[in-house]
C-alpha cells in the first residue's frame, strides 16, 4: 500500500471531506497525485505546515504516474 509522507486518517478525512466542494471526482491516491500543485495547496491540508506540503510535493514529483489505455 502507497502512503504518502505526512498523511494519516485525519488528514486522509479531511481530504475526503473537500472531495465535492473542490470537485474532485474521487479519493483515489492516483487521483490526487494528478491534481496540480495549486489544487493540493487549496486543500490546506496539514493544518497550513509549508514544510509538510514542500515534502510531499517532492515525492509526487518523483512518482510516476502511468495512464494505459484499452
Amino acid at each position: 500500500m502507497l502512503q504518502l509522507p505526512g498523511f494519516d486518517a485525519n488528514e486522509i478525512k479531511n481530504y475526503r471531506r473537500q472531495l465535492k466542494d473542490q470537485q474532485i471526482p474521487d479519493g483515489k491516491i492516483e487521483t490526487f497525485c494528478r491534481l496540480t500543485p495549486a489544487q493540493r495547496a487549496k486543500l490546506n491540508l496539514f493544518g497550513g505546515d509549508k514544510a509538510k506540503l514542500a515534502e510531499l510535493e517532492k515525492v509526487i514529483k518523483v512518482m510516476p504516474l502511468v495512464t494505459v489505455a484499452n
